[in-house]
């Protein structure tokens, strides 16, 4: 055999070898694809409907509640440190707007709520009384405006903050009327 058909077949196992490594790795890259494509099947592209079973319906309602509660308190309390000089309008007015944006959440949220028909009262009734806290904020926002503008007489202060308590126990009675009717 001379030299050139030895470097000829060399040649030939080194090409047959370098065939080999290309398809395997050209199978592993196809592989991986097809594996990265089956992938978009099994991950969720939009969220899942929740299905809301009895308990957590109760839970839910019950959460909005306290949730609610402390967004009054934390509005009441920003109300007065405004009314003492301890909080200008801005950092009020800062407060009443996430008020007004939590309650719209919470209104959201248990609007959203897939419930048995045996919750509906309740939770139409609680969804009323968010509406009443809303007004509340908006209604406080609107008062420390004028307030702060040097806008109202003290007849108009006195009946817009007459107005407010109004709204805010009529939130009271629909939340007092929805604990009522909570199925047992």
């Amino acid at each position: 055999m001379n030299q050139l058909s030895f470097y000829c077949v060399e040649l030939d196992a080194s090409v047959k070898l370098a065939t080999r490594k290309g398809i395997a790795l050209t199978a592993l890259i196809i592989g991986g694809f097809v594996a990265a494509s089956f992938l978009v099947y099994f991950i969720p592209s939009s969220p899942q409907v929740e299905i809301v079973g009895p308990s957590d319906t109760k839970t839910r309602l019950i959460e909005a509640m306290e949730r609610s509660n402390a967004v009054v308190d934390e509005f009441q309390s920003k109300f007065e440190m405004w009314k003492n000089g301890e909080l200008n309008k801005g950092g009020f007015d800062e407060s009443a707007t996430i008020a007004i944006n939590q309650a719209n959440g919470l209104i959201l949220d248990l609007r959203s709520s897939n419930i048995s028909e045996e919750w509906m009262e309740s939770y139409d009734l609680y969804i009323q009384a968010l509406e009443n806290y809303r007004t509340y904020f908006e209604k406080g926002k609107e008062y420390v405006s004028a307030k702060s503008a040097g806008n109202l007489t003290p007849e108009q202060g006195n009946s817009m903050i007459d107005s407010m308590a109004n709204v805010l126990d009529q939130a009271e009675d629909l939340a007092l009327a929805s604990n009522v009717a909570m199925p047992e």
